[in-house]
């Protein structure tokens, strides 16, 4: 049996893998994947992946996936990629859906920012 530090420091290099592991198929899957299928890919819970997310990096696996989903939407406006095009990429299951996220995640539509507008 671990002692409390050593169990301590044994969970968190775990869950430091989970978060890591799943920051790469996150990224390979444009950021497009549900926390149940991560979770699947990761062969533990979803309750689990939230506790990891949680302990690791302070917010949880949906917050981290959005967010992430979002910088890339904005990169790829930036970029000069037109608005529908960015939604089919991130793989929204229409524009109506990327549209609100990002206007919740910015505060402008993303036709303003690929526009030029700062968000």
């Amino acid at each position: 049996m671990l002692s409390g530090a050593r169990a301590e420091l044994k969970e968190d290099s775990t869950s430091q893998r989970y978060v890591n592991l799943s920051r790469d198929i996150l990224f390979r899957a444009n950021y497009s994947i549900s926390v149940q299928k991560l979770a699947q890919q990761l062969f533990i819970t979803p309750a689990h992946l939230h506790y990891v997310f949680k302990q690791v990096i302070g917010i949880s696996p949906k917050q981290y996936i959005t967010e992430r989903r979002m910088e890339l939407g904005k990169s790829l406006l930036a970029d000069g990629m037109p608005p529908t095009e960015v939604a089919k990429v991130l793989k929204y299951s229409d524009y109506v859906m990327f549209y609100r996220a990002f206007i919740k995640q910015y505060g402008i539509p993303p036709t303003a920012y690929h526009a030029g507008e700062d968000a």
